[in-house]
Parts: C-alpha cells; structure tokens; sequence
C-alpha cells in the first residue's frame, strides 16, 4: 500500500518517476497523476541530474577513495587532524572524513528538497517526468537506488507511430524541406535508435528492479487508468474513477508529408523485425504489471 518511510533517513522520500521514450504519453501519465492523486509530478528538467547520479557512482566505487579514506579507521579527530596540517604526515594528501554513503545521503536529501519544497498546496509527494534519463546513461536505476521507496513508469507505444511522431514533433523545420532527403534519413535513424536503446534499456532494468518500475503504454493510459494507478501503487484522491483529461502533445499534423512517408516507410521496414521484438516484449511486461495489479485504494489522510 501507500509507501513506508525510507528506513534508512526516517524521510518520506518516495517520490514516483514518469520516464519514456518521448512522443509516448509521458506528459499525459503526468497530469493523469498529478489529478488524481497526492503526488504532483513535475515536468522535464533537461537531465541534470544524470551526472549528480554519476557522480554519487563513482565516488562510491573509487578504488582510490576506497584505499585512502574509507578504509581509514578510526577517523581522525580534531586533534589528529590539526596534528597532519601542523606536522605535513603522510596522511595530509588525503586527509578527508568521507564515509561511503556521504554523497549518496546528500545527494537523495538535496534532491527531495528540490523537488518537494515548491509543491502546491494540497499535494504531499512529488515526482518528475524525464525522457533523457536511459538515454545513454544509468540514471533510472540510479535514482531507483537513491530512492528505496521510489517507482517508476516506463511509458511506451508502438515504433512505428512513436518514431514518425517524433519527426512530426521535433524536426519540423527538416519536413518543411522536401529537397532534403538525406537529412531526413539520418534524422530517422536517430530518431529509431532512441526509441530501440530506450525501450531495450527499460526491459533490461525491469529484469533487475521488478515491480517497482511499471511498464503503461499510452493505450492503456487512456482507456485502463486505474489499472495503472493500481500497479502503482497510487491510491486515488478519494474518487471511485479516476479524472482523465484529454491527451496532450498530440504534435501538431497527424501524418508526414507525401514526400517524406515513403522515406519513413522503407527506413522503418529495414528494422521493423528487431524494433517490433522489443514492442512485443514491452507489451508482455505492460499487460503482466497491469493484470497483477489491484484496484488502486483512496487516499488516506496524511
């Protein structure tokens, strides 16, 4: 039911992260729970956090720091300390008192804060919607850990729609060009790699992390809500049914123009095979997380 505290911290810090490949439902899942529910969930943020993430990895992991500092026990006391400065000892180029878990307990409070402190009256939780995070870097399972009591949405729907929404979406200027083909084939490409690297990374951390990330795709967020909400364990602001607004970024014209659909069409028979494997796979997850899933309960006040 409604997430326990994070033991570790005594912090309520379970915040919900709405992720995706773009073009997909993500902003429609955001609002979808920012109505019905006490987690108001903010917009994209460019992925800053990303290298926070890596940073909190590396320090953890540094052979070095490890070697130095962490095996340094008993820490020094101010005596010791002002003892290495005074007299240059062998232990002044490293003299530090970090512990393993510095960056990582810093790291979850400054973020818990900088997500938490601006929410509107009336919500308790926060999350945030990104779909740079798996996109060439490990920050989905990395906040996954920060966060012990945190779940996640993968949102996802099929290739071929995805990747042509993305054109129509983001490379407006480039089919506004008919003489350009070459562009747009090598938009295309890069557009369908993103969705097949997203989608691939997703299906490998569900494999690590379980239910604690849930796979929707943007059918079911329109006609299964609650089923989703369930399998996320988000309870409802005391409704029976939950409030479904209508779609958004729906990305302006519904179909490429004449000139660039044939160009679409044979770049996305070429990878069709591996791209719709992955679909299928998404698909299996989806409807497994939703039919284990329980009718999502009311809130209970805080």
């Amino acid at each position: 039911m409604w997430r326990a505290a994070v033991a570790d911290t005594g912090l309520n810090m379970a915040p919900i992260f709405i992720l995706g490949t773009g073009r997909c439902g993500s902003t429609h899942l955001q609002r979808l729970i920012s109505l019905n529910t006490q987690v108001w969930i903010w917009g994209e943020h460019d992925g800053f956090l990303a290298p926070m993430l890596n940073s909190m990895s590396r320090f953890e992991n540094s052979a070095q720091l490890e070697r130095q500092i962490f095996e340094v026990s008993p820490k020094p006391d101010d005596a010791a300390l002002v003892a290495c400065m005074t007299d240059g000892l062998p232990l002044l180029p490293w003299l530090n008192r970090f512990d393993r878990t510095a960056v990582r307990d810093e790291l979850r409070t400054m973020i818990d804060h900088l997500f938490r402190a601006p929410l509107p009256q009336g919500w308790s939780h926060w999350g945030f919607k990104e779909i740079l995070y798996g996109l060439h870097n490990n920050a989905p399972a990395l906040l996954l850990q920060l966060f012990p009591s945190s779940t996640a949405a993968f949102t996802f729907r099929h290739p071929k729609v995805t990747i042509e929404s993305m054109l129509r979406s983001w490379d407006t200027a480039i089919l506004r060009d008919s003489g350009k083909p070459d562009m747009l084939e090598k938009r295309y490409i890069e557009r369908a790699s993103r969705w097949e690297t997203l989608t691939r990374y997703y299906i490998e951390l569900k494999a690590d992390v379980g239910r604690r990330l849930v796979f929707a795709c943007l059918e079911d967020l329109v006609t299964r809500p609650a089923a989703v909400f369930g399998a996320m364990d988000l309870p409802l602001r005391g409704n029976a049914e939950p409030r479904c607004p209508s779609l958004t970024n729906r990305g302006g014209k519904t179909a490429l123009p004449p000139w660039a659909q044939p160009i679409a069409d044979k770049l996305y028979a070429q990878r069709r095979e591996r791209l719709e494997e992955l679909y299928s796979q998404a698909m299996q997850i989806a409807a497994f997380d939703l039919a284990a899933s329980p009718s999502p309960a009311a809130a209970q006040p805080d």
